[in-house]
C-alpha cells in the first residue's frame, strides 16, 4: 500500500511539474481563412489544456503581425480551411512574420488543406514544401530529440490528417513522425527561431490524446525555454489524482 501511494504521489508531482510552464501565444484567427467555430476553437482548447495562454488577432497587415507577436513565445496559425492566406500577405507582412521567427520566435502551422499551409511556408521562408501521400504508420523518429522521448509511439490518422513529402522539407528539418516517405510533424531552425508544422487539422472531436500531447511537446521543443518540462494534458493530471484516490480507498478498506 505504501508503495502504491508513493508511486501515485510521484506520478502526480511529475505530471504537475510537466505542465507548470505556460507559454504566451499569438493566435491568428480570421474567418476569411480559418474555421473559428470548429478547428480554431478546438485547437485553442487543446492549448489551454496544456497550460498555455492565447491572444487572438485577425489582421493580416505587417503591423498586425508585428503587434500580435510582440512578447509572445510562438505564433499559432490554425488550419487555413476556408481560403488561402499567402496570396493576401504583402511583402511587409511576409517580412514581419519571417523577422519574428528569425529573431527567436516560433511559428506553428497545421494540416495542408490543398496547399494553404505550404503556400505560407514557401512564400514567407523560401521553402519548396510539397504535399505527401501517406502509406504506412506515422511512427516516432528516434532522432527527433529529447522532448519527444516518452511521447506517443505513433500518431493516428485523425480527421483530417494530411502529410508533407519528406524529401521536400528544407535543409536542416527534423521529421518527428513519418512513414518513411511523408511527414506528419516536423520542425526546422530559421535564424534564431523555429518553423514547425503538424499534419492534424484539429477537426475531430474529442481531440485525439496523441495529437494533443505532441502539440505540447512540439511547442516545448520550438518555443519553450531550455529548462521547460514537457507540457501534458489536464487529463493526465486527473489520472495521477485517480491513483492517489485509489490508494486512499484501499487503505481505508483495511
Amino acid at each position: 500500500m505504501k508503495k502504491l501511494m508513493a508511486a501515485a504521489a510521484i506520478s502526480l508531482m511529475s505530471l504537475a511539474s510537466a505542465g507548470s510552464h505556460a507559454l504566451p501565444l499569438a493566435f491568428f484567427d480570421n474567418g476569411t481563412y480559418t474555421d473559428p467555430t470548429r478547428e480554431s476553437a478546438l485547437l485553442a482548447t487543446s492549448l489551454g489544456n496544456l497550460g498555455h495562454t492565447t491572444s487572438s488577432f485577425s489582421g493580416i497587415a505587417a503591423a498586425d503581425w508585428t503587434a500580435a507577436t510582440a512578447g509572445k513565445s510562438a505564433l499559432i496559425i490554425p488550419e487555413l480551411d476556408n481560403n488561402p492566406l499567402h496570396p493576401d500577405l504583402d511583402a511587409g507582412a511576409r517580412t514581419s512574420i519571417s523577422s519574428y521567427v528569425s529573431g527567436g520566435g516560433a511559428l506553428l502551422m497545421f494540416d495542408r488543406s490543398g496547399g494553404e499551409s505550404q503556400g505560407v511556408l514557401n512564400d514567407v521562408f523560401g521553402y519548396s514544401i510539397a504535399g505527401g501521400t501517406t502509406s504506412g504508420p506515422l511512427a516516432l523518429n528516434a532522432g527527433a530529440g529529447a522532448q519527444f522521448l516518452g511521447g506517443p509511439a505513433s500518431l493516428p490518422y485523425a480527421d483530417a490528417t494530411e502529410t508533407f513529402d519528406l524529401a521536400s522539407l528544407p535543409a536542416g528539418a527534423v521529421s518527428v513522425y513519418d512513414d518513411g516517405t511523408s511527414t506528419a510533424a516536423f520542425f526546422v531552425p530559421f535564424g534564431a527561431g523555429y518553423v514547425a508544422w503538424l499534419a492534424f487539422d484539429w477537426f475531430e472531436s474529442p481531440t485525439p490524446a496523441e495529437w494533443e500531447e505532441v502539440l505540447g511537446r512540439m511547442l516545448d521543443r520550438v518555443a519553450g525555454p531550455s529548462d521547460t518540462p514537457v507540457p501534458v494534458p489536464a487529463t493526465a493530471l486527473l489520472f495521477g489524482s485517480g491513483l492517489l484516490a485509489l490508494a486512499g480507498l484501499r487503505r481505508r478498506s483495511r
